[in-house]
């Protein structure tokens, strides 16, 4: 026979077995391209680590255009112009992250995950840079990284 106690643990480790189980089904998956490509409402995901191999770090890259203290909306809204599909690749690296970096990315209204898609059809996550790196010069409040899984994950 159970006593309280330990029906107490059991139901207790049940419920972080499961609890465990639903929050790795809700982190967003990639496509078999490795591409995170999923912003339909509801599915947005802010917390994300760089798991890129890359020695010199991620590049986060933002076009000359764009000024570092352009408003957060306005950057977004020009990035996300339906007509507006860039050669993100080729634009300057304005900031790197090392493997195993936590990074915040910016999502929008509505619970949806803000996805740049370049002219390749590749797509980008807008990531918000913190303070200290914003004031080593002119840095620009957000860049964009390259949202696939040879580069980031999510992070529960």
């Amino acid at each position: 026979m159970f006593t309280l106690p330990l029906f107490r643990s059991l139901s207790l480790a049940l419920a972080l077995v499961t609890g465990s189980a639903s929050l790795a089904a809700a982190l967003p998956s990639s496509n078999r391209l490795g591409d995170y490509t999923n912003n339909s409402r509801g599915n947005r995901h802010i917390d994300w680590m760089v798991v890129d191999s890359d020695q010199q770090g991620l590049n986060c890259r933002l076009a000359s255009t764009f000024q570092p203290r352009d408003r957060r909306d306005d950057v977004i809204n020009r990035l996300l112009n339906v007509s507006y599909k860039a050669n993100v690749p080729a634009w300057q690296s304005v900031a790197r992250f090392r493997r195993g970096e936590r990074l915040k990315v910016e999502t929008g209204n509505m619970a949806q995950q803000i996805i740049v898609f370049d002219n390749r059809n590749k797509p980008w996550f807008p990531v918000m840079l913190n303070e200290s790196e914003v004031r080593q010069g002119a840095t620009p409040r957000y860049c964009l990284i390259r949202a696939n899984r040879q580069f980031i994950q999510p992070v529960p």
